[in-house]
């Protein structure tokens, strides 16, 4: 008998599984329509690069010569919005006009530009892959669904379950020696 519970509950926590997985990936699918109905409307004018789920759309865009590569560095100025049918709240930034606009909190607040090695391991996919190959002095929005984002962890005031919109500002772009 308690053989036949245990498999019994076994099957329910497979099934409960499936179940979750599959709601999961139809709302990273409903996020990934909903990023392609925006970017089709609002960003229609614009040059759009798209890289492993990740969504490039080049506002202003640059002359330089180098394009970003894996090893290389880069320093940028960002905003990063949660993502509902357009960019809605802001979830953090490092540019002081933005987060006086949107009323963010300023407690510790970082003005300074972002300078990282352009590796998988130091950024969440959606942004990393939607990183490679911007160009010095270029301007773009980066848009994906959770799933290449932070799926259904909370981080800081990002909530679990939610695509993103990144607005970069690229300061420079040094390649790897």
């Amino acid at each position: 008998m308690n053989r036949i519970k245990h498999i019994f509950t076994l099957v329910c926590l497979a099934v409960l599984t499936i179940s979750c997985s599959a709601e999961r990936e139809l709302q990273y699918s409903n996020q990934e329509a909903a990023i392609d109905k925006y970017i089709s409307g609002t960003l229609a004018n614009y040059e759009v690069r798209r890289n492993a789920g990740s969504n490039r759309v080049i506002i202003e865009p640059s002359t330089a010569a180098d394009s970003l590569e894996a090893g290389d560095s880069l320093s940028f100025f960002y905003a990063c919005y949660v993502f509902s049918g357009s960019p809605s709240s802001l979830a953090t930034t490092n540019v002081p006009e933005i987060a006086r606009k949107s009323n963010f909190v300023l407690t510790d607040f970082d003005s300074t530009v972002v300078s990282i090695k352009y590796e998988n391991s130091n950024l969440c996919a959606g942004l990393y892959n939607g990183l490679k190959g911007v160009r010095e002095r270029e301007h773009c929005v980066i848009l994906f669904s959770a799933k290449y984002g932070f799926a259904a962890t909370r981080v800081n005031n990002i909530p679990p379950m939610s695509a993103l919109c990144y607005e970069i500002w690229v300061e420079e772009v040094k390649k790897k020696k």
